[in-house]
């Protein structure tokens, strides 16, 4: 009996989803990314509201398997930008970049195994996400 719980309490875990959450420098925002049976998505809130409901990532190929589910987890990395830059024109000079950011890396589970990174980067006034997406056979 005691095997059995083990056992359910492992598969529980495998199969709920996978949750990521990064916040920006001042806490205003957040983007919530779920990978839920192996499917890609991501939520922003603003003052712990949601302002952008759960919405699934990724593409719909036309001459090749979908590219939105299928994924694990494979690595995830944060990181903290604090910088200044230099525009050439315009009413300020210099323009503040920071922001907090996300990267996960994704799997395919089929052949061939796709491979796919998301990066969300949030500022306290702004979300901006993109898809890096590596060479590989049929893409």
């Amino acid at each position: 009996m005691y095997k059995l719980i083990l056992i359910t309490l492992f598969l529980a875990g495998t199969l709920a989803g996978q949750t990521l959450s990064v916040a920006s420098p001042g806490n205003i925002l957040q983007v919530t990314f779920t990978l839920e049976d192996g499917a890609p998505s991501y939520q922003v809130l603003r003052f712990g509201r949601e302002v952008i409901r759960p919405s699934r990532l990724g593409f719909m190929l036309k001459q090749a398997p979908h590219f939105d589910r299928g994924f694990s987890l494979v690595s995830s990395d944060k990181k903290s930008v604090d910088e200044t830059w230099i525009q050439p024109w315009g009413e300020k000079k210099d323009i503040r970049n920071h922001y907090r950011e996300l990267r996960v890396d994704l799997a395919g589970s089929g052949k061939p195994a796709r491979k796919m990174t998301l990066v969300f980067r949030v500022f306290d006034d702004g979300v901006g996400f993109r898809y890096e997406i590596p060479e590989q056979p049929g893409l």
